[in-house]
């Protein structure tokens, strides 16, 4: 069943016109090691660099006025729980995880709600999504495939017309089987699957009676049955041969599949399958048509190119089945991979186990006059070691570029260069000299549009520092000492290399995977500073 977390997050997103996909954010919403806290939540919000405010308000009309038209919100009401809010006029609209829905007035809302609320913030720099004509054009083209088949199907009897419908009912039907086989139901399938003690779909189709002949499953053979007469029948019309013979001759024969669901349903797995009896329906609708119109009487007429016809249909849409059917398996399990694997390495105690594996820097200061971007202030602190003339350095610059898109104000990153100060005619020497004068003259922006440009697909160094003005200075010369020093005495002589709060950075771990931690590593760094403080107060007493 759908994660009911998730879909909660995402009609929030949606309410405030922010467009996501909708596979990653299950994704990090499943695999955010807070999962299913609130913490999970306000960490899904950042990762996607969404605005948010997430805090305990004081519980009264003035202060509900004051909060957006639509948020998320703990209450208690039949247990507690997360809700999502919408204010209308005198009303609050309130849907819970299992998405049923209810209204309160203001009074019956605050005296249930804990003063919890998470809600999306208004920003400028989001772009509100304009409306586009995609669903328009999507049931524009369903629509004419619709029109179309029926022009293309227009001199068929009754009978076939009538076969064709119930087969794109039961085509339907089968879908939503395949859905619930391999575990994709929506919410609806999952209430109408399990109605009572008597009903359960997944113990008629996961039992071994489901296969027919112990080879074909129902879900399978439903949707190539009727896929195959679909087909066939626009074949046939193009080719100007009867269909009503194949049609009354199929629906015969599917009779002995339709007595033996019923039989196991009833008597053997003692459950019912809704969606397998409306495939049973249909299949018995189709046969009451065929003895009513008397469409047995095509089936003497018929002949082996028409037979042919069919079997070959059946082949090719058996073939195509299958195919696609795998194929969704295989992404399933491979998505079941994924999220658990995401589950294990998003775990913050084993990054934090590899992390305090590696040994701190032998000296650690702060190097007056060097290139520190996000917030100066902040207790999680990624030195680069970096060089424009170092290829692999331009993957490293576009992760921190990540980093500091999602997480400027969580983040400390100084960006140090070995450069030997005694090179001056160096082309290194000249191009960080000219960064740091861009920095210390024209900010942080115009700092990172230069690296952006050093380190991008299309690079040249080079061209780059014959297009400036190279600027020298004895306080940038005293920088570049300090850190060639700085990576002499803990022995770094290779670029890219990051660390973060004097420890080198995991290597088995990708760059910006830093980012779901920085609110573990934040309240370690209060834990720690708080300790520290502690044992200072405890030794001067």
């Amino acid at each position: 069943m759908e994660d009911q977390l998730y879909a909660l997050l995402q009609k929030l997103i949606i309410k405030n016109n922010i467009n996501l996909s909708r596979e990653e954010l299950k994704l990090q919403v499943l695999t955010h090691p807070s999962y299913p806290s609130l913490h999970a939540v306000k960490g899904v919000l950042n990762h996607f660099n969404i605005p948010n405010l997430a805090l305990r308000v004081p519980i009264n009309e003035e202060v509900f006025s004051q909060l957006p038209k639509c948020f998320l919100a703990m209450v208690n009401y039949e247990g507690e729980s997360l809700v999502l809010v919408e204010k209308q006029k005198g009303t609050v609209n309130i849907t819970f995880q299992n998405k049923k829905k209810t209204s309160f007035t203001i009074a019956q809302f605050l005296s249930s709600w804990n003063g919890i609320v998470i809600a999306i913030e208004k920003d400028e720099t989001i772009l509100e999504e304009k409306k586009n004509y995609t669903t328009a054009l999507h049931w524009g083209g369903v629509l004419l495939v619709v029109f179309g088949g029926l022009f293309l199907l227009k001199d068929l009897s009754i009978l076939g017309l009538a076969f064709i419908v119930l087969s794109l009912i039961g085509l339907l039907v089968s879908y939503f089987i395949i859905k619930q086989d391999l575990g994709l139901q929506n919410s609806a399938t999952h209430r109408l699957c399990n109605l009572s003690e008597q009903v359960s779909c997944n113990a008629v189709l996961q039992s071994p009676g489901a296969k027919i002949f112990g080879v074909f499953k129902l879900s399978d053979s439903s949707v190539i049955y009727f896929s195959s007469i679909l087909i066939f029948a626009i074949v046939a019309q193009l080719s100007y041969l009867p269909a009503t013979g194949v049609f009354s001759l199929t629906s015969i024969l599917s009779l002995p599949v339709l007595i033996y669901s019923i039989y196991y349903q009833k008597l053997v797995v003692k459950k019912w399958c809704p969606l397998c009896l409306g495939i049973g329906g249909v299949l018995a609708l189709q046969a009451v048509l065929v003895f009513t119109l008397k469409g047995y009487d095509e089936i003497l007429a018929l002949d082996f190119k028409t037979i042919g016809l069919f079997l070959l249909a059946t082949l090719i849409v058996s073939s195509l089945v299958k195919t696609v059917i795998d194929f969704a398996k295989d992404k399933i399990a491979l998505k079941t991979i994924k999220v658990e694997h995401l589950k294990f390495k998003n775990n913050f105690t084993l990054f934090n186990a590899i992390y305090q594996q590696n040994g701190r820097l032998n000296t650690s200061y702060p190097i007056p006059g060097e290139i520190v971007l996000g917030n100066k202030n902040a207790p999680v602190e990624l030195v680069l070691v970096t060089s424009p003339f170092c290829s692999y350095c331009k993957q490293a610059h576009r992760d921190i570029e990540q980093i500091l898109q999602t997480s400027k104000n969580r983040v400390k990153i100084i960006v140090r260069f070995i450069v030997d100060p005694s090179k001056k005619e160096s082309d290194l020497y000249k191009l960080v000299s000219q960064l740091l004068y861009l920095y210390h003259t024209q900010g942080e922006a115009k700092t990172i549009m230069a690296l952006d440009l050093l380190y991008g697909p299309a690079s040249n160094p080079k061209q780059w520092i014959e297009n400036q003005t190279i600027t020298y200075n004895d306080v940038y010369n005293k920088t570049m000492e300090l850190q060639k020093q700085w990576a002499t005495e803990n022995g770094i002589n290779f670029t890219p290399a990051l660390y973060l709060n004097d420890r080198q950075f995991p290597k088995e771990y990708n760059r910006t995977d830093i980012v779901p931690f920085l609110e573990d590593f934040i309240e370690n760094y209060a834990q720690e500073k708080e300790a520290k403080v502690s044992m200072i107060h405890t030794s001067v007493a």
